[in-house]
């Protein structure tokens, strides 16, 4: 310690404090050997890391020599997080985000972290859109096929169907609404434009078509007193002559005197019938008694004479049904009670609407109308006569149609089934009474019943009408009858009397 010249002997000094070598002392002030001037000795230089943040920090290290080794970022050097907020162990700085629900069509496997972008196929689809179960191809998801009528022209057609389920219906014809109703309909009748038959729509016409549904005007009818083929409509002898026309005539011969009652003769000087002779030897009516007149007399010389009908004159009663149509009045009667009688209609035919193959009428069973009634009056005639007639000439009895029509439904059922009409029943021939060939009183006869029909009156089943009662008509005005009544039954003209 006394030198004070270096001479180069000095030796450094060296001590560990804390397990590291101190600084190099100094020599005079001065540092020795320290080449960085860091303050420790070259010879006590230690090479290492020294950072103290890496790991591996070496706090005796004088000099650092690039060994430093640092954490990953977000790690310490233990390999644990020093920043996990959601606490899922992965450090903040390496979470991956992304969809991590595996059911996701965009799921990433290497997500840490669910940033809500997870894109989840629609029900009953795939990620690509189609469906999971598709039986018919269709396109459309069998958990979402709605079963209806998927045609549009049907009228029960759902447009939200997606398959058919063969419920579909559709109108019975092409000029039908799904109504039922006519598309066109330009009469407005019902019957639509396209099955409308033009035709004579009136039954008692000749030309008349059951199949018309319009009216053009072309109706044929028969002439008064004969149908449709020029027959009588009452021809009670069956000659070929109509009654009508007999009665004409009758009237006629009754006014021309050609025709007189028993016991009676035509008068031509009178121009009447006459029970008195003016000239009761003129046999032959020639105007004068001769050789013709004898020999007439001699012919009948030592005959035997009818009974005069007028002699006995009792109180009794004539019937036309037993006595003839022809009432002479005897002497002394100067009244008589007299019942006139009509004829009554015949009944309309019948329909039987049946099933095919039924032996029943199972779907309708309808009947034709009655026949109109007989029509029956009863009266008094005073003052008349010796020698007056009540002739009778009598109505006929209306023919019942007897016809049954059998048929069976179209496919559509009652609407639009038309069967029928059953042909009417026949007119009551009209009954008249004659004075002294004069027509006092006349009963029409009763009308006929109409047919049975299926569908003219509408949908369904319907009996006939029944016909109109006969109708009395009072031609002589001094006639006052006491009583009317209708008759059941079949009838024809009748005349009784009572005197």
């Amino acid at each position: 310690p006394a030198a004070n010249v270096d001479d180069g002997s000095c030796a450094p000094w060296v001590y560990v404090t804390g397990g590291c070598y101190s600084e190099c002392p100094m020599c005079l002030g001065e540092l020795i050997n320290d080449a960085d001037g860091d303050g420790v000795c070259d010879s006590a230089e230690i090479g290492s890391c020294t950072d103290a943040t890496a790991c591996n920090f070496d706090e005796c290290a004088t000099d650092d020599d690039g060994s430093c080794v640092f954490p990953e970022n977000g790690y310490d050097c233990e390999g644990n997080c020093t920043a996990d907020v959601d606490g899922d162990c992965v450090c903040d700085p390496e979470e991956i985000y992304g969809c991590t629900y595996a059911g996701a069509c965009n799921f990433n496997p290497a997500a840490t972290e669910e940033d809500g972008s997870c894109i989840v196929a629609e029900t009953f689809y795939d990620c690509d859109g189609n469906c999971l179960e598709d039986l018919d191809v269709d396109g459309v998801c069998d958990e979402l096929e709605v079963l209806g009528c998927n045609d549009p022209t049907a009228c029960n057609f759902q447009p939200s169907a997606t398959e058919d389920d063969e419920s579909c219906w559709y109108p019975a014809n092409d000029y039908l609404g799904c109504d039922g109703l006519c598309i066109n309909d330009a009469d407005g009748d019902g019957v639509c434009d396209e099955v409308e038959v033009a035709g004579c729509k009136d039954c008692t016409a000749c030309n008349y078509n059951s199949d018309a549904t319009d009216e053009d005007g072309s109706c044929v009818y028969p002439e008064e007193g004969l149908d449709c083929e020029g027959n009588c409509l009452l021809d009670a002898d069956g000659n070929g002559t109509c009654d009508d026309a007999e009665l004409a005539l009758l009237i006629s011969f009754l006014n021309s005197g050609e025709l007189c009652g028993p016991g009676t003769f035509w008068d031509q000087a009178t121009g009447q019938c006459t029970t008195a002779d003016n000239c009761p030897m003129d046999f032959d009516g020639n105007g004068d008694i001769g050789a013709g007149d004898l020999l007439l007399f001699l012919a009948q010389y030592a005959s035997v004479c009818d009974e005069d009908p007028m002699v006995d004159c009792a109180p009794g009663v004539f019937d036309s049904n037993i006595d003839g149509n022809v009432f002479v009045v005897c002497p002394d009667v100067q009244f008589v009670t007299v019942i006139l009688t009509g004829a009554s209609g015949g009944s309309g035919g019948n329909v039987c609407g049946q099933t095919v193959g039924a032996s029943t009428c199972n779907l309708c069973d309808a009947t034709g109308g009655n026949g109109g009634l007989s029509t029956a009056i009863e009266f008094t005639i005073n003052n008349l006569s010796a020698g007056d007639e009540l002739a009778l000439v009598p109505g006929i009895l209306g023919a019942d149609s007897d016809e049954v029509i059998t048929c069976t439904p179209g496919f559509e059922g009652w609407p639009n089934w038309d069967c029928g009409p059953a042909s009417d029943g026949e007119n009551g021939g009209t009954t008249h009474l004659l004075l002294n060939g004069e027509v006092i009183a006349e009963i029409s006869g009763g009308s006929g019943g109409t047919g049975a029909c299926i569908g003219c009156q509408g949908d369904g089943c319907f009996n006939g009408n029944s016909g109109q009662n006969g109708e009395v008509t009072l031609i002589a005005p001094w006639i006052f009858y006491a009583e009317e009544t209708q008759l059941v039954g079949a009838q024809e003209g009748q005349l009784v009397i009572y005197y």
